[in-house]
């Protein structure tokens, strides 16, 4: 009581779900701690309280979200995926002059992810063990790699029956960048330029 008025301390408010924030909300941040927590520990050595404490929730938010940790990992996995290439179908999308422009700003804009959120391709490293391929929907690359074969058919830079070929080379490279140069951003600088000097036919000198 202070000054003859009763002063009334709100308790310390457990870890949960935090008022005025949708159940979609909750569940982004807990699939954002996830990523973190399972690219730094792997499945097996992460704890569900430990993604909780970073989430800001509690173990019980969690499982109200996803029934158990390896659905948490898959969809931890499955979030990385779509995140990172519906953000490169945007800078490929913008980059549309040519191919060869698109295919180094999908690479440029890998090199800032591998840069900026180095936990989302640790994670696709981790994954590629732990998940089978058919746990994961791949809609976000597909369409890429669709869209951009399109649009380099169309400007007649391709031809429609190597697009299959032109996807899984470009796909193959990224993988490789992110195994090669996940620690090292000099090292993916470095092969981005030498990809981009192969695309422009000014790296290799071919004897006459």
């Amino acid at each position: 009581m202070a000054d003859g008025v009763a002063v009334t301390i709100p308790a310390k408010r457990k870890p949960g779900r935090p008022r005025n924030t949708s159940s979609e909300d909750t569940k982004l941040r807990i699939l954002e701690a996830a990523v973190d927590c399972f690219a730094d520990g792997g499945f097996e050595a992460t704890a569900s309280i430990t993604i909780a404490d970073r989430a800001g929730v509690t173990p019980a938010t969690i499982y109200h979200h996803f029934s158990n940790k390896r659905t948490l990992y898959i969809a931890a996995f499955q979030h990385s995926i779509d995140v990172a290439w519906r953000e490169y179908a945007g800078v490929a999308e913008a980059a549309h002059a040519s191919v060869v422009e698109e295919v180094m700003a999908v690479v440029r804009h890998a090199c800032d992810i591998m840069r900026t959120r180095p936990a989302m391709t640790l994670l696709a490293i981790r994954a590629q063990i732990d998940v089978a391929s058919s746990e994961i929907q791949i809609d976000a690359v597909a369409e890429l790699f669709e869209a951009m074969v399109q649009r380099a058919v169309t400007r007649g830079e391709l031809r429609e029956e190597d697009g299959v070929l032109f996807a899984e080379s470009v796909a193959m490279f990224l993988w490789g960048l992110s195994v090669v140069g996940r620690h090292d951003d000099e090292t993916r600088t470095r092969c981005a330029d030498a990809l981009e000097r192969v695309l422009r036919n000014t790296l290799i000198t071919t004897r006459t």
